[in-house]
């Protein structure tokens, strides 16, 4: 009985590792990089703008996203600049 226990549980560990170590050789060769969760529609700025969208600019997006997609949560991220000089 301890047999067949050490077994099964050495075959799940096996199958676990397996399909850990599947699915982060699959991301590291897409490039995944999670930014959002899944479902959620992530906007990004095109090669057009230099940074972020300006204050402007996402509450157009936002408004657009708002009209064509009524209901659906929309969730925002705000990102810090890196500063130029530091201070120390």
């Amino acid at each position: 009985m301890l047999a067949i226990t050490l077994a099964m549980m050495a075959s799940a560990f096996g199958i676990a590792r397996t399909v850990i170590a599947v699915g982060q050789t699959t991301q590291s060769r897409a490039e995944y990089s999670p930014r959002a969760r899944p479902g959620t529609l992530l906007v990004q700025p095109s090669l057009l703008f230099a940074g972020p969208f300006s204050a402007a600019v996402a509450d157009t997006v936002r408004a657009v996203i708002e009209r064509d997609l009524p209901g659906v949560p929309i969730a925002q991220s705000e990102r810090l600049r890196p500063s130029l000089g530091s201070s120390t």
